[in-house]
């Protein structure tokens, strides 16, 4: 709930609203797919103490800079480029990078399209381990692996703490 713009038809991180006021409850403000009215008023029960980019809000952060902030803060926000290809994957590492050959406005940077969380990584595997808010009948039960460097992911990483 804010009533700042920050809605469901896309947007850019909203951590400010979650330092001041801070996050309800969502037992008492249950998730909806859609922009509603706030209603309240809401006990907020969390506040983020604050927020930065890893690395800038309008670029890849190298992949040890990255590591490091999940290392030290635990996950971080992120962008990625999101096509057919990222909407149908089911499981395994994802190196289809649909950010190139042909897009683009994601070639240089100017167009990511959905915020994701990554979680971890796995070296062996040479991939983010990334959450996606689609349900867990998405990837692999809401999760994917994405190689570093695909789909511009970890575009605008912000750390919270």
């Amino acid at each position: 709930c804010n009533t700042s713009g920050w809605g469901c038809n896309a947007g850019w991180w909203a951590h400010d609203m979650f330092v001041n006021p801070g996050a309800v409850l969502e037992a008492d403000f249950p998730y909806q797919a859609s922009d509603i009215s706030c209603a309240g008023p809401y006990t907020y029960a969390f506040q983020l103490a604050g927020w930065a980019y890893v690395d800038g809000d309008n670029k890849v952060p190298s992949t040890d800079m990255i590591k490091q902030a999940i290392y030290d803060y635990g996950p971080v926000c992120a962008a990625v480029y999101v096509g057919s290809s990222f909407q149908a994957y089911t499981g395994g590492v994802f190196d289809n990078d649909e950010s190139s050959g042909g897009f683009l406005c994601c070639k240089t940077n100017s167009q990511v399209n959905h915020a994701i969380f990554l979680v971890g990584w796995d070296d062996s595997k040479s991939a983010w381990i990334l959450k996606n808010s689609w349900g867990t009948g998405w990837g692999e039960s809401g999760y994917m692996n994405i190689k570093y460097g695909v789909n511009q992911v970890g575009y605008a990483a912000v750390a919270v703490y």
